[in-house]
């Protein structure tokens, strides 16, 4: 079996608002973000991850581990630990993992903003990828089962000019997790057990 292709994300831009903004000041080390107050060491994954973050020293991976339980054949429970969901109920796979992409460009575009000393008022993100299902039916093809590209934008309405929104982009784009996943080979490892 040959290398696994690596996904591109291209076209990748930011497009700033320059509407009238009433960025709020930054107040004893507090900043206004688009999920409120950001306080200087908080984290904005969400869930277990921020008390994983909290407890990991910076040094060492954080490991995180996902069962799932087969309900049907277009249906799957995950647990994280702390919470369940069901893929296949509302959306499918790849509306799970595009709507990772986007939810993990807003977290860390938002503690960026933070570092950097921005102000977000307001982010719009879109995600837009082909996938050819022919080889998840078992036709005959040359293309990749998988996502062949995704094209993200961002929209930002942000007191910055359009030098620094680069400078933010260019360090969301080196700081995202999940995006790294994508552009870079992860190794995988599947296997098999009874049960």
């Amino acid at each position: 079996m040959g290398k696994p292709e690596t996904v591109p994300i291209r076209a990748r831009s930011v497009q700033h608002a320059d509407a009238q903004r009433c960025a709020e000041p930054v107040r004893d080390g507090l900043e206004q973000s688009v999920s409120g107050i950001v306080e200087p060491r908080q984290y904005l994954l969400g869930g277990r991850a921020n008390r994983l973050l909290l407890m990991t020293p910076s040094n060492e991976p954080t490991t995180y581990e996902l069962t799932g339980e087969r309900l049907s054949p277009g249906r799957t429970r995950i647990d994280t630990g702390d919470a369940e969901f069901v893929v296949g109920k509302d959306v499918n796979p790849v509306e799970y993992f595009l709507g990772a992409v986007l939810g993990c460009l807003n977290s860390t575009a938002t503690m960026v903003a933070r570092d950097m000393g921005l102000s977000i008022d307001e982010m719009e993100l879109r995600v837009e990828g082909d996938v050819d299902y022919a080889s998840y039916r078992g036709e005959p093809t040359d293309a990749r089962s998988g996502l062949q590209e995704l094209t993200v934008t961002i929209a930002v309405e942000a007191d910055a000019d359009d030098e620094t929104l680069e400078s933010w982009l260019e360090a969301v784009e080196d700081r995202c997790p999940v995006t790294d996943n994508v552009e870079n080979e992860t190794p995988l490892e599947i296997a098999v057990e009874s049960i």
